[in-house]
């Protein structure tokens, strides 16, 4: 899970899978596949959310 640190929309496309994520203030937590995460991270606009047990 990552959550999304910026304002407004962002569509971030991943260059490891090309697949698409969407995140917004109204939904700034999304799910990304692991394979895809460092890459979004690395924008320096996201945070990992850690997954409650």
């Amino acid at each position: 899970m990552l959550k999304y640190l910026g304002q407004g929309a962002v569509r971030v496309v991943s260059p490891v899978s090309g697949k698409s994520y969407r995140f917004s203030e109204i939904q700034p937590i999304q799910s990304v596949s692991r394979k895809d995460a460092a890459s979004i991270l690395r924008t320096g606009k996201f945070r990992l959310k850690p997954i409650p047990e």
